[in-house]
This record gives C-alpha cells, structure tokens and sequence, in this order.
C-alpha cells in the first residue's frame, strides 16, 4: 500500500496538494501508517521514547527517526528490510518526485513536523 504509486497516480497527488502547500497535515496519514508499522515490528511503544523530538530531522541520516532507532538511516531500512516505496509510503524519506520537482524548499521541515506531531499524539 503506497501513498505515492509510480507514474501518473504520482504526479495527480502531487498536483492536487500544489507546489509550496505542503503542511504537516499532508504526512499526517503517512506518518500514522509509518508510526504503526514501527508498534507492529519493534513492539509499541517500546521504540517511541527512543526518538528525541527536538533533535528529530528527517533529512539527516543520523537524526531522523530511522537514524535515532538504528543509528544511522541505511542500517534502519537494512534491519526493517524497507523498499523505498516503504520508505515513503511510511513517512521515513520524502517521495522523489516530492523533494526534486513539487514541494517547498522547506520539505524536510515539514515532515518531520509530521512525526513530531505524532510522537505527541502518545
């Protein structure tokens, strides 16, 4: 199940959020879906007090939230065994087409906006 499938389902989900409307509440749904997987495969809520907030950013491989479970980004997908259509439909990582072609500069900061919100939300 990807939020963002390839080729034309993509770019019409793309098109309908606009370039620079990006807001945490786009990843909102996303990120559940990434929180949830997270409870199913390392048990919850074992895994959330292991994520400092105010240190999270999702554009760094060490202090995203893949990077403060795992240590560093890549051993986190390695270990959760992630496709990068998991890393996206999850929350962990920006679609491709989302950090290149259509969203803001400030694209990061929103998603990890979203995770903050949902690591408050428990």
């Amino acid at each position: 199940m990807e939020l963002f499938s390839a080729g034309n389902d993509r770019y019409r989900m793309l098109c309908r959020w606009g370039v620079g409307t990006l807001t945490a509440d786009h990843f909102e749904p996303v990120v559940a879906r990434g929180a949830d997987f997270l409870d199913r495969m390392l048990g919850a809520p074992e895994w959330r007090p292991k994520i400092v907030p105010a240190g999270l950013q999702l554009a760094s491989d060490r202090k995203c939230v893949l990077g403060q479970l795992y240590g560093d980004y890549g051993t986190g997908v390695e270990r959760l065994r992630l496709t990068t259509g998991q890393e996206e439909a999850f929350g962990f990582h920006l679609p491709g087409s989302v950090q290149v072609q259509y969203a803001p500069a400030n694209s990061w900061d929103v998603l990890t906006e979203a995770w903050r919100q949902e690591l408050a939300r428990v």
